[in-house]
């Protein structure tokens, strides 16, 4: 299992601030925060959403493509 966590944080208004934080297969914790105006942070996050999951997923499914 991989895990993503993800909060969203209001208190810097009018910024935005995003932290997520990915566990690998391995346990490894990797974390990220950005900071964005309201009114743009939704597209960036996504973006940085995306750059996480794409890595996890690619760790479950080269881990059962070995077997």
């Amino acid at each position: 299992m991989v895990r993503l966590e993800v909060s969203i944080d209001d208190t810097l208004w009018p910024q935005l601030k995003i932290v997520l934080l990915r566990t690998n297969l391995d346990g490894t914790k990797v974390s990220f925060i950005r900071k964005f105006q309201y009114d743009g942070a939704y597209s960036q996050f996504e973006n940085d959403l995306h750059n996480h999951l794409r890595p996890m997923v690619e760790q479950l499914t080269s881990r059962r493509l070995k077997k």
